[in-house]
């Protein structure tokens, strides 16, 4: 999917929502003056926005890192993913991320892997996954002891994951569905890094304070989802469960970012926000 059709399919997914605090990623309303302009990156700023309002910080960290890769030049990798009956290539980001040990050890985030993948179909349903997982593979998270918000160390102990799907030939209130991952397990595995990232010259300013070196991730997932019947964690009682899986493990290009302070902004890096 090129980014043009991207941009409009996911403005239309999330609008942008009235800021709340987030813990560890920011995503502040855009600033003329900066290189922000991207409309990829800006549609993960929506995503982001609209995470954070509903107080899912792992989403919304998710989203705003994608956007910073895209604002430092990383391209989407396909990755064949199978949801349901349903077989498909999304278009994927991928990023690790850690903290300078110049952040105090009480309010640095533990590092952790983040994947955003996305594709638009021929029936006009756009479908999002966003994972955020805390080492090379791990476990789902049990949908009981989930935490959205609150200690990090809880948030990130575990792989958690939303997939969305989203009709966009629906204009009413119905046309997002999202579904949570209750079980399974995710290998998000950094294998190699090796040169700088491609930062593009007028996008300088979202990397301040940010180390970013080229790496290589394999990936692999095998999920089960469970429909939500509202955002952040209500499960439906009548869902029925579906997989999403890889049929193999995949390579994909990644960022390995690393972060010299606590709040990262998706357009200033850690210069400001």
């Amino acid at each position: 999917m090129n980014k043009p059709k991207l941009v409009v399919a996911l403005m239309l997914m999330a609008g942008l929502s009235a800021c709340v605090d987030g813990i560890t990623a920011s995503s502040e309303a855009l600033d003329p003056g900066l290189a922000s302009s991207d409309p990829l990156a800006v549609s993960f700023d929506s995503l982001a926005e609209g995470s954070r309002a509903v107080g899912d910080i792992a989403r919304a960290d998710g989203f705003t890192y994608a956007a910073l890769a895209v604002r430092g030049g990383l391209t989407p990798a396909p990755l064949d993913l199978s949801v349901g009956n349903r077989n498909e290539r999304f278009d994927a980001l991928v990023t690790s991320h850690s903290w300078d040990q110049s952040v105090a050890a009480a309010v640095r985030p533990p590092s952790h892997r983040s994947l955003v993948a996305w594709h638009r179909g021929s029936d006009n349903i756009l479908r999002v996954l966003s994972l955020a997982s805390p080492s090379d593979s791990a476990a789902v998270i049990p949908v009981g002891t989930y935490q959205l918000s609150g200690p990090l160390s809880d948030v990130y102990r575990g792989v958690s994951a939303l997939y969305y799907e989203i009709n966009l030939s629906d204009p009413g209130s119905s046309r997002e569905k999202h579904e949570l991952a209750t079980s399974g397990w995710a290998k998000v595995q950094e294998v190699a890094r090796g040169g700088s990232c491609n930062v593009k010259t007028n996008a300088k300013v979202a990397t301040d304070g940010v180390t970013c070196v080229a790496a290589r991730f394999v990936v692999q997932l095998n999920l089960s989802l469970r429909s939500l019947d509202q955002r952040p964690a209500a499960l439906s009682n009548s869902a029925i469960e579906r997989t999403a899986v890889t049929v193999r493990e995949q390579s994909l290009n990644g960022y390995a970012l690393k972060f010299s302070c606590r709040v990262v902004s998706a357009q200033r890096g850690c210069a400001g926000g």
